[in-house]
């Protein structure tokens, strides 16, 4: 084979490699334009339920068809959280949709990273669920970090982490739904 060919070769298999791989792939956006809707839409607020958690701060609208409540079972271990879904299927979203989960705890991002990485390891020492990005998010004005990990499923796991010092918020949602999107523009800190 020439020097020709094999340059070829490697180049159509980087373009299909691209091609494949770009669907998949968000590009992020600026800090600035992080919390603005798609096309500049608003979000409508005259149908939501607020839920205002006085320990740790924060509050965040959700539409009064969905339901909010506390759940125990965690997101990485076992803990607390506040879960918004929606009670049935919805169509257009896979799996009829997930829910956005919302985590306080003492832990700091490093270590939440090799927790997740931790969930399912072959004997062999392969990791099923792995965080594959890692890109800065502004959360109500705060510099937060966007963590993208697979699972061993073949899913994709979206967590917004925020350290505030003291305690870390993680919110677990899936990027792929626009009304889970809709619901992180209404996150509010409240300290």
């Amino acid at each position: 084979m020439s020097k020709k060919s094999i340059i070829i070769t490697i180049v159509v298999i980087i373009v299909v490699a691209l091609a494949y791989y770009q669907p998949w792939v968000k590009t992020p956006a600026s800090l600035s334009d992080q919390q603005t809707p798609a096309d500049n839409q608003e979000v409508d607020t005259s149908d939501l339920e607020t839920y205002k958690n006085e320990q740790y701060g924060y509050e965040i609208k959700y539409p009064s068809n969905w339901t909010g409540e506390f759940r125990t079972s965690g997101i990485v271990r076992q803990n607390n959280y506040f879960a918004i879904f929606y009670d049935g299927w919805r169509e257009g979203v896979p799996e009829g949709g997930d829910s956005l989960k919302i985590e306080v705890r003492n832990i700091d991002l490093d270590t939440f990273i090799q927790e997740y990485n931790n969930l399912d390891v072959l004997e062999d020492g392969t990791m099923l669920s792995k965080i594959v990005a890692q890109e800065d998010y502004l959360l109500d004005g705060r510099n937060a970090t966007k963590l993208s990990g697979t699972t061993a499923i073949g899913l994709i796991q979206n967590y917004i982490f925020y350290n505030d010092g003291n305690v870390s918020y993680i919110i677990n949602y899936a990027d792929y739904d626009p009304i889970h999107e809709q619901i992180l523009l209404t996150f509010k800190f409240t300290d």
